[in-house]
Formats: structure tokens, sequence, C-alpha cells
């Protein structure tokens, strides 16, 4: 009897210890990917910016971009 509550009690410390293992993995995780997915979105916008800027040299789109900047610029001074 002694025995059997002994690897039952065994048997639970190892899913608890399992668990709050993968508590911790879960959170460093998360972690990890919102850094990359804000790092990922800061560098698409820069790329964004940057072939934008280099489009203002076409005909219909870059009026098109440049009233966009106007815009922007007159609401952030």
């Amino acid at each position: 009897m002694l025995d059997r509550d002994i690897e039952k009690l065994i048997r639970n410390l190892a899913r608890y210890e399992a668990k709050m293992s993968s508590l911790w993995w879960n959170f460093w995780r998360g972690i990890v990917y919102g850094l990359g997915f804000f790092v990922g979105s800061a560098i698409l916008a820069a790329l964004l910016i940057y072939l934008l800027s280099r489009a203002t040299t076409m005909a219909y789109v870059g009026d098109f971009i440049r009233n966009i900047v106007d815009l922007a610029s007159k609401t952030h001074p």
C-alpha cells in the first residue's frame, strides 16, 4: 500500500515538474516571438518607407505619395 502511494506521489511530482517546465518554455517562447514580430515589423516598415520614397519619381504614383507626405507633414509639425 505504501509503495503504491509513493509511486503515485512520484508520478504526480513528475507531472507537476513537466507542467512547470512547459509553462516556462511557453513564456520564453512568447517573449522571443513578440520580440521577433516587433523587429520584423520595424524592418518591413523601414523598407516600405524607403521604397515609397524612391517611388516619388514615378509619374502617377509619385504624385499620390507626395500628397500623402504633404498631408502627414501638415498633421505632424
